[in-house]
């Protein structure tokens, strides 16, 4: 079913163009951390956030401020791992962190290493840093001087890199911009839908702009209707999302779920796969009902 999913989404996103953004924020979590990580569901169901941290040096300190191996590298789709381990120009500080050697990068972080030194695709650590959900890391990092808002080849910064409120939060508090995009006039935002509500209401109520579009004209509404984030999608329209935008061949977040109804196809599958796809369906349909509740007209 994943499979079946992913293959229709490329030929959706392919035909944009700017395929390559879009597979980015389509399967960017599944192909670079297939096996998820704790706190991050694919449910619809809304999550609580712990919000309690424990003060860097408290002979107690809470997860978020050890420093460990946070998960698996879930990089951004310029960040070429190989390169990260054999290419010699790669700063040692993004090599560290890549490996999940945190003693290592705590050292040179406290020898002076260079925490805005990049690799040759404009990546920083602050960026691996914060896919690999390393809230320790992030921490030392900016207030050893890391530009919070450098951006690499693609425009992405590490707010982009991200799908933890807990990093997200951090990052905005150290005054990462919300309404930052990549060179494809994609945001935080549209990239967030895709993932689960707390991180979706972080960013908005921190003043991300949820009408805002990219450069096919793609909103995050549509983003998140074509994803079958029901849970999303009511968050972006209580925000005040248009559920009649356009994109710049005229379709609407409504055309995008009538176009996944459309094109559903319930292959051979084993039962618990079954039941999950006709969930899938579910959610869509729930998502083109909520879209004329609140006033789609098509």
């Amino acid at each position: 079913m994943e499979k079946r999913q992913t293959i229709l989404w490329a030929t959706v996103v392919l035909a944009s163009g700017a395929g390559l953004a879009y597979l980015y924020f389509a399967d960017y979590h599944r192909v670079w951390n297939p096996t998820g990580h704790p706190g991050k569901s694919a449910s619809t169901t809304d999550k609580s956030i712990s919000a309690a941290v424990t003060s860097p040096g408290a002979k107690e300190a809470t997860f978020e401020d050890r420093w460990e191996v946070g998960r698996p590298i879930n990089p951004p789709f310029s960040i070429d791992r190989d390169e990260l381990l054999t290419n010699p120009t790669v700063p040692p500080l993004m090599r560290a962190l890549d490996l999940g050697d945190m003693v290592l990068a705590k050292s040179l972080i406290a020898g002076g290493a260079n925490v805005n030194a990049t690799d040759r695709n404009g990546n920083t650590a602050l960026m691996i840093a914060a896919s690999r959900v390393e809230l320790g890391a992030l921490r030392q990092l900016l207030v050893s001087g890391a530009a919070v808002d450098a951006r690499n080849a693609d425009g992405l910064t590490a707010l982009f890199c991200t799908d933890s409120p807990d990093i997200t939060r951090e990052l905005i508090e150290h005054g990462a911009d919300v309404h930052a995009n990549s060179r494809f006039n994609i945001t935080a935002l549209m990239g967030a839908v895709s993932y689960d509500p707390p991180l979706v209401r972080l960013l908005i109520a921190n003043g991300a702009r949820v009408n805002a579009s990219d450069v096919n004209g793609v909103t995050a509404l549509m983003w998140a209707a074509l994803r079958g984030r029901a849970d999303n999608v009511k968050i972006l329209v209580e925000a005040g999302a248009d559920v009649n935008a356009r994109d710049n061949k005229n379709g609407t977040a409504t055309s995008r779920v009538q176009w996944r109804i459309d094109n559903w196809r319930t292959v051979d599958l084993e039962a618990e796969a079954a039941t999950e796809d006709k969930k899938h369906l579910r959610d869509f349909r729930a998502i083109s009902k909520l879209l004329k509740l609140a006033g789609a007209t098509q």
